[in-house]
């Protein structure tokens, strides 16, 4: 066989040279070799090539190699045989065909320079097996650029141990696509260090699965900062534990959007601090749903300030249990708005104490809707301050029954003055007592309705002093029923 015509061989051809043929052969006589033929070399011919043989491949040659052939180059550039894959110029590694990639062993690729390293292509690198990308070093992980780092496959890179993950830079990090992202393991995304989670995107953020959020520690989560934190999606907060919610820093969760808000679930409400509720401030924090907002304790509530009490929305308000209500201070229900005070459940109202319907203050229990005022229970009306009596609407004095009315203390009534006295209903006044029939003031009897008048009882008519019998009008004496003007003494028929 003439090894002149080396350049007409076939690879069966090529195959069959000897080993002493072979090492003999010229550079020249190497670059002959066609690039379909070079399939052709066998290991034992590896075993003897020279550095200079090697490196008189040409692209088209090398592009002519099997995955199998690669891994007969062994490790490292010496010149001695075996001649190592780091022999290779950086232009050749580029001819290496992505399917022969997964050919290199691991021991060649850690054995790589960082110059042979950053000759890789992008699809070389994304050609790289799991097993190749886990077993790279740490320092050759790190040698790689920005670009090869995200062109890594997302089943590969998953692969990485967490000493790998770690061993990323910055810039490494920030490369890094979202299917990457997505594919880390649990274990991988719980080994991430402060540097690397303050690198990452809004977009890499919002593509960590929820799994793998919800393992996270709480100091990780701060780490995210407040731009992190507010670029989770409400399916990732949702994910999210009371522990690692209360472990949030309160920029944190006033950095949290409307929607992100009113997606927390009760429990993560429930485990909100009260430092966190106060940085929702006024803007916010009628953001968390009304379901939710039920299940917050008084504490909780009662650590809103003033302005955050007088934000809440109605629906809010209407949430609020009976517990929750009667646990309300007296700064949070003095900051209750008239349209809040109308929106509060009449069986909430009636189950708060004296003490705190005095806390509405006049301003706050005119605000009451006629029905509210009916639901509240007899000690309730008569714990009422007189002012606050006093200031109650047409409407809504009318609609006091006749128990509430008969509830009424002397000093209440009295409140009433001339002008809001006859606005009590007929078939109530006629329910109240002598005694507070005898409370009233002389104008007060002289502005009476002779509604209320027709509607007194032959027991009341009887009980009305002197100065009472003197100050009834014409009009109201006209009124009074012949049996209740039988009943009257001759002491009374003389002050007429």
């Amino acid at each position: 066989m003439a090894i002149e015509n080396i350049g007409s061989y076939n690879a069966s051809q090529i195959g069959d040279i000897s080993t002493a043929e072979f090492a003999a052969l010229t550079t020249a006589q190497i670059t002959q070799i066609k690039a379909s033929s070079v399939s052709g070399l066998n290991s034992d011919q590896f075993s003897v090539i020279t550095s200079s043989q090697l490196q008189a491949l040409s692209a088209s040659q090398i592009m002519g190699l099997i995955e199998t052939q690669l891994a007969y180059m062994g490790v490292g550039d010496s010149g001695t045989a075996p001649v190592g894959i780091n022999a290779l110029t950086t232009a050749q590694i580029q001819a290496i065909e992505t399917r022969d990639i997964d050919g290199l062993t691991t021991a060649q690729l850690n054995g790589f320079t960082t110059d042979d390293l950053g000759a890789l292509s992008s699809r070389q690198v994304g050609a790289l097996s799991s097993t190749q990308v886990a077993a790279l070093t740490t320092s050759k992980l790190g040698q790689l650029t920005s670009s090869q780092v995200a062109s890594i496959g997302s089943l590969q890179f998953s692969a990485m141990g967490t000493d790998q993950i770690a061993a990323l830079g910055t810039e490494q990090i920030a490369a890094l696509n979202t299917r990457q992202i997505s594919s880390l393991t649990t274990e991988q995304v719980a080994s991430l260090e402060s540097d690397v989670l303050t690198t990452l995107s809004s977009a890499q953020i919002r593509a960590i699965e929820t799994a793998d959020l919800a393992a996270m520690s709480t100091e990780q989560l701060s780490d995210l900062g407040t731009e992190g934190v507010s670029a989770l999606t409400s399916r990732q907060l949702q994910s999210l534990a009371t522990d690692q919610v209360a472990g949030l820093a309160t920029d944190q969760v006033a950095a949290l959007g409307t929607r992100e808000i009113g997606a927390l679930g009760s429990t993560q409400v429930q485990a909100l601090t009260t430092d966190q509720l106060r940085a929702l401030g006024t803007t916010k924090i009628d953001d968390i749903g009304s379901l939710q907002f039920s299940v917050l304790s008084t504490e909780q509530i009662d650590a809103l300030s003033n302005d955050q009490i007088a934000a809440l929305s109605t629906r809010q308000i209407v949430a609020l249990t009976t517990e929750q209500m009667t646990g309300l201070a007296s700064d949070t229900l003095d900051s209750l708005t008239a349209i809040q005070l109308r929106a509060i459940e009449s069986r909430d109202l009636a189950a708060m104490s004296t003490e705190q319907l005095g806390d509405l203050g006049t301003d706050g229990v005119s605000a009451l809707t006629s029905r509210q005022l009916q639901s509240l229970g007899t000690d309730q009306v008569a714990g009422l301050g007189s002012d606050q009596v006093a200031a109650l609407g047409t409407r809504e004095l009318a609609s006091l029954s006749s128990t509430q009315v008969q509830a009424l203390t002397s000093d209440q009534l009295v409140a009433l003055g001339t002008d809001k006295i006859d606005e009590i209903g007929s078939a109530q006044f006629g329910a109240l007592g002598t005694d507070q029939i005898a409370a009233l003031g002389t104008d007060q009897i002289a502005a009476l309705s002779t509604r209320q008048i027709v509607a007194l009882g032959t027991e009341q008519v009887a009980s009305l002093d002197s100065d009472a019998i003197g100050s009834l009008t014409s009009s109201q004496l006209t009124a009074i029923e012949s049996r209740d003007l039988a009943a009257m003494s001759t002491e009374q028929l003389g002050d007429l």
